[in-house]
């Protein structure tokens, strides 16, 4: 196996157009932005062309960074049969 080193590698920027592009225009500049309807209040992520509580024009709000993060992982590995879905003959 070969294992190989690559100096000065940056992740891709994400395309900045269609609906996300305001998205991520802010997140360059460290910024974190989310939908807000002004018609009914709600709030969304991810970026949607209309608000998917009431079908208005959602509009860019910039977030407190306030907030709280609630968050999990799932982790599902593929290979052996779990002992459980074994069958005996």
């Amino acid at each position: 196996m070969e294992v190989r080193t690559v100096d000065g590698w940056e992740r891709p920027i994400p395309d900045g157009g269609n609906v996300v592009g305001e998205f991520w225009r802010a997140a360059a500049q460290g910024r974190l932005v989310v939908q807000y309807c002004p018609a009914c209040g709600a709030r969304q992520f991810y970026p949607r062309l209309l608000c998917t509580t009431c079908g208005g024009e959602p509009e860019w709000q910039e977030a407190s960074g306030e907030g709280v993060v609630h968050t999990f992982t799932v982790v599902r590995q593929n290979g052996m049969a779990s002992s459980s879905s074994m069958r005996t003959a």
